[in-house]
């Protein structure tokens, strides 16, 4: 896909024009209703031709462009280390701002729901395991009790443990909240927790800096070819609690 804030179809200029590859479709290009709407349309089915005739240059309808503008205006202040209460050394991932109602009414604001470094993870818990079968347990429930944290938010997760019995090595798995029994001779080979696609981390040093806030920020556009602007930062507690904001000038500082 590819935007463009200006461009010329058929002779005419438009403004705010995407583009994108639409497969498999088999038949040739497609022109989009968001683009028809522009014009006033007709047709004459026996000679099977569609005549546009442009009535605004602009979308009629919600579009992309607020959006993806606003991106490239986040994407370019966490480059400069500008995002307030994020450094360059987090990632942020969360909700993106909902697309705008179609509007020429400005100024646009639009507000990003982000989470600090939600990278699932998994964790080794290995020693747990072995602690528990040489007390005498034989069923293990996954948990993030046996964890000791929780290391993949908002992502199902799952506990698998590697074991041998003999010459025999064996797996058993269980998602959050099911249990596994290990036999009574079983050698434990490794078990680890959580998210088995995200990044080994070490309980311990997950437990101190797992991070739940939620990271808030509204960005302003005043006019159709004027910049983007950050105009509010706050953070909030898992529950919505306002915890701390930010004060947003040319140099940003922490209230």
């Amino acid at each position: 896909m590819a935007g463009f804030t200006n461009g010329v179809f058929a002779g005419h200029v438009y403004t705010h024009l995407t583009v994108a590859e639409w497969w498999p479709w088999p038949h040739g290009d497609l022109l989009g209703f968001p683009f028809l709407s522009r014009h006033l349309v007709t047709f004459d089915f026996p000679k099977r031709v569609m005549f546009l005739k442009p009535q605004t240059s602009a979308p009629l309808v919600p579009d992309r462009f607020p959006v993806m503008e606003a991106i490239d205006y986040m994407t370019s202040l966490a480059k400069k280390n500008r995002i307030p209460g994020l450094s360059t050394n987090d990632s942020a991932g969360g909700a993106g701002p909902a697309w705008p109602e179609p509007t020429n009414h400005f100024p646009i604001a639009l507000t990003f729901d982000l989470t600090k470094n939600p990278n699932p993870q998994w964790v080794d818990v290995t020693s747990r395991i072995k602690l528990l079968l040489a007390n005498g347990a034989r069923v293990i429930l996954a948990s993030d009790a046996l964890a000791g944290c929780n290391p993949a938010r908002a992502n199902p997760k799952q506990l698998r443990i590697n074991f041998s019995v003999g010459k025999l090595r064996r797996t058993v798995q269980a998602i959050e909240g099911q249990s596994v029994t290990i036999p009574a001779d079983a050698e434990i080979i490794r078990a680890r927790y959580g998210f088995l696609q995200g990044t080994h981390t070490d309980p311990s040093d997950l437990n101190t800096h797992i991070d739940v806030s939620r990271y808030h920020y509204t960005v302003v556009q005043k006019s159709p070819d004027g910049p983007w602007q950050l105009q509010k930062a706050w953070r909030t507690d898992k529950n919505g609690h306002v915890i701390e904001q930010y004060k947003v000038v040319d140099e940003v500082t922490r209230l």
